[in-house]
């Protein structure tokens, strides 16, 4: 990589490092914080409404294009500053339906154009080692912020952690307008999932079905093994820092060996088992282990999906990402609205809790059939 590039990337990578701090102070807490004042099946709605409207923007983001990149980076930050806001000016069911609205124009506005941005840096010889570098920067925040987080919830006052994530977004606006790395030309993105393939198309669709049910179901199933915000915390920071240990020299291999797809299917079919493990694990001690585990093959899946996109699409980077995006939030909306049936079917108790969270060991397999 050259020192140029490398500039930019640092770049960026101060720029996600902001959105992630804001995400793993007060994002983390967003369930918890909905079903302590609303039943868990209603809290349950909420990603699932912020997925629906996510997806939607997808499809008008092809319609219309990101003429001025850097101007919806900014202005995502801006919406995703609302979301995080709302938390303090509404409540209840108010908040449950005003808050995702903020949440799409985050996704597409600013996710876009920031992984356009740094997939122009990356070749083929390079981009999974990359990648796992700008995936790594998740669990490294979220070692300490939810720790962070949690202290301020219980100490101060709830509704701090969300203005410190708003600060954060505020301060990230400045970086990416005043920022050489936020320059880029109009984006106009193509639906092309069959230049993608259908096995990638449908193994990225599947990974965010798993994810859909784990925005929702893994805090609440931490809460069935641990009520109290450091508590929590202390499972999210964990989990996180396990999530990360194994990437770097991993994507040093996939770049070498040319076997992304390997990993995907590795990461995916070691992490199914263990999903079921921690979503009926009878104690605190096999739920930490088996999510520990979980973590540490689940990694392996988005970052050489991402990888394997772009590899196939190289010329095109701006379609490959807003197409990766569409099926994902198409998976998450799938994944959160099963998390949604399977709660209002059988309640907000721990049984349920348990096989909403367990979904994500079924749907997760389908990331596997990648080639």
């Amino acid at each position: 990589m050259k020192p140029a590039e490398r500039a930019r990337l640092s770049q960026l990578l101060a720029i996600e490092s902001l959105v992630t701090l804001a995400g793993q102070i007060a994002g983390v807490f967003s369930i918890v914080f909905l079903v302590r004042t609303i039943p868990a099946q209603e809290a349950s709605l909420f990603y699932f409404e912020a997925f629906i409207a996510t997806t939607i923007a997808c499809l008008l983001a092809f319609r219309i294009g990101l003429k001025r990149p850097r101007l919806w980076m900014a202005g995502a930050m801006a919406s995703l500053c609302c979301f995080y806001l709302s938390f303090i000016f509404l409540g209840g069911r108010a908040l449950l339906f005003v808050a995702p609205l903020f949440f799409a124009p985050y996704i597409v506005g600013f996710w876009v154009p920031f992984n356009v941005l740094y997939m122009e840096q990356t070749t083929k010889e390079n981009r999974g080692f990359v990648s796992c570098v700008v995936f790594l920067v998740f669990p490294v925040i979220g070692v300490f912020s939810p720790l962070l987080g949690a202290y301020i919830a219980t100490s101060v006052a709830y509704w701090v952690i969300f203005l410190c994530a708003a600060l954060a977004l505020m301060t990230n606006i400045f970086l990416i307008l005043l920022g050489n790395a936020t320059r880029s030309p109009p984006l106009a993105p193509k639906p092309s999932t069959g230049t993608l393939g259908k096995r990638l198309s449908a193994a990225l669709f599947f990974e965010g079905a798993q994810e859909g049910v784990f925005f929702t179901a893994t805090p609440l199933l931490a809460m069935q093994f641990a009520t109290g915000e450091m508590a929590l915390g202390t499972l999210f920071a964990l989990f996180a820092l396990v999530g990360g240990l194994a990437s770097l020299w991993v994507g040093r291999i996939s770049d070498k060996k040319g076997e992304r797809a390997r990993y995907v299917r590795i990461g995916a079919l070691l992490s199914a088992p263990f999903i079921l493990l921690a979503a009926f694990a009878p104690s605190l001690q096999i739920y930490t282990v088996a999510n520990s585990a979980v973590n540490v093959a689940l990694t392996l899946v988005p970052i050489f999906l991402f990888a394997l996109a772009m590899d196939r699409m190289e010329k095109d980077k701006p379609s490959a990402v807003l197409t990766r995006e569409l099926l994902l939030n198409g998976g998450r909306m799938l994944g959160a609205g099963t998390v949604v049936a399977v709660l209002f079917t059988l309640g907000g108790s721990a049984l349920a809790v348990s096989i909403a969270y367990a979904i994500a060991a079924v749907v997760i397999l389908g990331s596997a059939a990648v080639k």
